[in-house]
C-alpha cells in the first residue's frame, strides 16, 4: 500500500530511525477541525476524521477468521504475513501495522488509503477486503500477491524498459 509500503524511507533506513512529518496544511474545503471530545483510536481527541470514519473496523479477532502462516515482509509500520482465510480457504496478505510506530495524522491517511482500495476494483490494483483493530494493531486483509516487489526488481537491474515491465506484469 502506497504511504504506508513495507519499506522505511531511505533517510529512515539510513538513520535507524523514524521521523514523524506534520499534517500539512490543507485546503481551505479539506481543512480537518480539531474535535477534542470525540475519541481516535488511540482514545484521545484530535483530528475532526478519526479511524471508523472512512473505513469499517472489525473488532474480532483476526485469528478467529485468519490462520496465520509465514512472514512475507518487515518494515518500518510493522510486518506481512500470509494467512488463509478460514471459511473460503483463500490465500490473503495481512499486513500488521503497529499503533505506537504511526503519528495520529498518519491514521487519518491510512484510514483513507484503505477506504479507497477497498472500494477499486481492477486487475492491476491490490484489492484490501478488510480491516481489523486491537489495543496493539491495525491489521489490514488484501489480496495475495505472489512474486515479490516490483520496486526490489527495479532496483536489482541496472535498467528497467518497458518490455521489462510487461514480463513482469503479466
Amino acid at each position: 500500500m502506497g504511504c504506508f509500503s513495507s519499506k522505511p524511507k531511505k533517510e529512515e533506513a539510513e538513520s535507524g530511525e523514524h521521523k514523524d512529518t506534520k499534517p500539512k496544511e490543507a485546503s481551505s474545503a479539506n481543512k480537518y477541525k480539531v474535535d477534542e471530545d470525540k475519541p481516535t483510536s488511540s482514545g484521545k481527541g484530535g483530528f475532526g476524521v478519526h479511524a471508523g470514519d472512512l473505513v469499517n473496523i472489525k473488532k474480532s479477532k483476526i485469528k478467529d477468521e485468519y490462520s496465520l502462516k509465514k512472514t512475507l515482509g518487515q518494515g518500518a509500520y510493522g510486518e506481512v504475513k500470509l494467512a488463509t482465510h478460514k471459511k473460503s480457504k483463500a490465500l490473503r496478505a495481512i499486513k500488521y501495522i503497529e499503533k505506537d510506530a504511526i503519528a495520529e495524522a498518519k491514521t487519518s491517511e491510512l484510514m483513507a488509503e484503505v477506504k479507497i482500495l477497498s472500494e477499486l476494483d481492477h486487475p492491476n490494483i491490490m484489492k484490501v477486503f478488510e480491516m481489523y483493530e486491537d489495543k496493539k494493531y491495525y491489521y489490514v486483509v488484501s489480496e495475495y500477491l505472489e512474486g515479490g516487489e516490483l520496486f526490489d526488481r527495479i532496483v536489482d537491474t541496472e535498467g528497467f524498459s518497458e518490455k521489462d515491465a510487461a514480463f513482469v506484469m503479466k
